[in-house]
């Protein structure tokens, strides 16, 4: 099979995409890519996969959560930011939660 004929057999493979196809909007808003997670991870001091997870919506600790955004935030990425409910939550552990609550209803004499 000659070039002409292999570019012609892919021509008919891909779909028609038209004039104004970009491949960036397959991709999700949402999504941060390598390079912006290990930049915003360096600005923030913390690993990059901590920034993936903020992305996400997933939880992370506090401390790390605001100097995630704040580095976001000041590289014009605040827009990957999820909404603050569900990412604000307590982390379970010694920190939090019915420790905290247990600990405060102690009274001394």
């Amino acid at each position: 099979m000659g070039g002409e004929q292999l570019g012609a057999v892919r021509a008919n493979l891909m779909p028609d995409l038209g004039m104004n196809y970009s491949w960036a909007k397959m991709r999700s808003p949402k999504r941060i890519e390598a390079y912006q997670a290990r930049a915003v991870g360096v600005a923030a001091q913390c690993d990059p996969r901590s920034v993936i997870r903020v992305v996400n919506g997933e939880r992370v600790r506090p401390m790390i959560l605001a100097r995630i955004r704040a580095a976001l935030e000041g590289q014009g990425l605040a827009h990957l930011l999820p909404d603050a409910a569900a990412s604000e939550q307590p982390m379970p552990g010694p920190q939090g939660g019915a420790a905290d609550a247990a600990a405060t209803s102690v009274t001394t004499r």
